[in-house]
Order: structure tokens, then C-alpha cells, then sequence
């Protein structure tokens, strides 16, 4: 849409005239006028000039152009946020907003006993569920969503761990960057199967596995990661049907609330820009004001000359 300001329409003397005579057909005039100012308006995207002739586009889907660009792209991405404050920013302010405390589920089954079991075997598992040992679960959510802005993807591995590793939960997770998806694999197979950058999808064009460089078949969906951890660890302590429920309720209220804080910003964020537009559109005229102030003066002080130049003729005169 056009970002430019839209005409003033002024209400001018001819205005004033013939709502003297007839308000209704000022009003009339008046409405008209504004229409036809609208109609001014268009789309800068469609316009043609000089402004837009190093403006180049493509009619590639959006897969087609990320099986292309994707490595340019996310290593343009990452060094952005490595060399400029406010992407860095940007990104820390999206993984706060759509991570914050992190998913926190809590046991809610008829046994309270059982639940809190599950509740402690669920923190002493989070606090250890980092396969790379760096972090706990919490860690690895932010990192996950940071990843997930700069590099556009990211994959966590299920680590099942012998008993004798000292673990209270023989599971632990670990992340992989997008750049472990091998892009250029492509593959059709019998049944109709096939892989498009290295994602494989069914008959029916779903996908399936992501098939990485270095071998290993890799889940891309980390809340399937998450919920087989937490049906892990309902198993493990002895917990019911109810309590998983309790658990995927809690998370269905986090992540609504999440949405709806991110869209209230989104909110202040639009009426922040429409009191921006508004003071721009003040300032303008506060600055054809003046200068029409300013060439009102210069011709006073031009008449001014002109009077005492003639003075002066008079006064030398005999």
C-alpha cells in the first residue's frame, strides 16, 4: 500500500461561498472532492519509474527459492546478528517473548502421590536433558527458537543412554543445526515416496524423515521430542492418562498466552506508527507554514528597498 500522506483536502473559500448559499451542496462538493483524493492512492509495488529499475523479482514458488538460497541466506543471517546490534536484538527480543519461563508441566492425575513423582522426576530430568551437557530444558528451547530465527530450521535427536550413564531418565536431546540437512538430495522412489532437499515425503506428500550428511535420520518436529519425553517420563513414575492431559493442557494455556502477548505488541506497535504518521503529517504542515512565512518577509523586505531607494531619489532632487 501507498506509505505516502495522503492529500489534504482543505476547506477552501469557493467551499465557504456555497455553504453560505447552500450547506448541502457544500457538503456535497465537499464529500466529492475527498473521493477523488482517494482515488489518487494505489500500490507502490505496481508502479513504474526510475525508483524501481534495479527492483528484480521471480515467479518461484517459495520452496523452489530456499532450495536455492537457503545456505546464503542463513549464513547472511548469522552474520548479521553477529555484526549489527539491532538484528542481535531482535532476535533476543523474539526469543523472549515466544519462550519466556519456558513449558513448565506440572502432574494433575488423581493421585496426588504419583504426581509428585512425576513432577520431581520431571525437573531432575530437565536438568539433565542436554545431550552436549551445556544446559538444561529451558537452555535448549531458547537455543532451539534462536536457531530457528537465524539459521530457519532446526532438528532435535532423541539420545537413548545405557542405564550404567548415571541418569535418573536413560533419554536426552540433542540439537542440530539446518545445515547438517543435506539440500542436495533429491530422490524419487517406488510407491510415489520422494526427496526434495533432503526432506523425504510419503506417497501422499507428507513428510516424513529429514536425511542428514553425516548419516543419521533426524525427527524435525521438536514438540514430537517433547511429548515423547514427557509420555517417558509419565511411564517411568507411574503416572495415568489424566496426568499427560494435565500436562498438554498447561501447555496449550503457555503457548495461548504466548500468542496473545505477541499479538498485543503487535497492537501497540500499529498504534505507535499511527501516532508516528500523525506528527510527520503536523510536521509538514507546520514547515509549509513557515515557509510561507518566510517568502511573505522577503517581500516586505524587498518592498522595504524599493521605498528607500526611491526616498532617496526624492531627497537628492533639487
Amino acid at each position: 500500500m501507498n506509505t505516502k500522506t495522503p492529500p489534504v483536502i482543505r476547506w477552501g473559500l469557493i467551499d465557504r461561498a456555497v455553504a453560505l448559499i447552500s450547506p448541502r451542496a457544500a457538503s456535497q462538493r465537499y464529500a466529492a472532492r475527498i473521493a477523488l483524493g482517494n482515488l489518487r492512492r494505489a500500490y507502490d509495488g505496481s508502479a513504474k519509474g526510475r525508483g524501481i529499475y534495479g527492483w528484480t523479482t521471480s515467479g518461484k514458488a517459495a520452496d523452489a527459492e530456499i532450495g536455492l538460497a537457503a545456505p546464503l541466506l542463513r549464513n547472511r543471517m548469522r552474520d548479521l546478528v553477529r555484526n549489527n546490534p539491532l538484528a542481535a536484538k531482535a532476535v533476543a527480543v523474539l526469543v523472549n517473548s515466544l519462550v519466556g519461563t519456558g513449558i513448565r508441566p506440572r502432574a494433575a492425575g488423581a493421585d496426588k502421590a504419583a504426581n509428585k513423582l512425576v513432577d520431581d522426576l520431571w525437573a531432575r530430568w530437565a536438568d539433565r536433558c542436554d545431550a552436549d551437557g551445556h544446559t538444561d530444558f529451558h537452555g535448549l528451547l531458547s537455543l532451539a527458537m534462536r536457531e530457528t530465527i537465524e539459521g530457519g530450521d532446526v532438528f532435535a535427536l532423541r539420545v537413548r543412554r545405557p542405564r550404567s550413564a548415571g541418569l535418573v531418565v536413560p533419554l536426552q536431546i540433542e540439537l542440530k543445526e539446518a545445515d547438517h540437512l543435506d539440500a542436495a538430495k533429491f530422490e524419487d522412489r517406488a510407491g510415489g515416496a520422494r526427496t526434495r532437499c533432503g526432506i523425504e515425503h510419503d506417497s501422499a506428500g507428507r513428510r516424513v524423515t529429514e536425511t542428514s550428511e553425516r548419516g543419521i535420520t533426524i525427527n524435525k518436529a521438536l514438540a514430537w521430542t517433547i511429548l515423547v519425553s514427557v509420555i517417558w517420563l509419565i511411564w517411568w513414575g507411574g503416572g495415568t492418562l489424566a496426568s499427560l492431559q494435565g500436562a498438554a493442557d498447561r501447555l496449550t494455556s503457555a503457548l495461548t498466552d504466548t500468542r496473545e502477548m505477541i499479538m498485543a505488541e503487535r497492537a501497540s506497535s500499529a498504534q505507535l506508527e499511527a501516532r508516528v504518521r500523525v506528527l510527520e503529517n503536523s510536521a509538514t504542515r507546520q514547515y509549509v507554514r513557515f515557509d510561507t512565512l518566510s517568502l511573505s518577509i522577503n517581500e516586505l523586505k524587498l518592498q522595504a528597498r524599493e521605498a528607500n531607494t526611491l526616498l532617496r531619489e526624492l531627497a537628492q532632487r533639487p
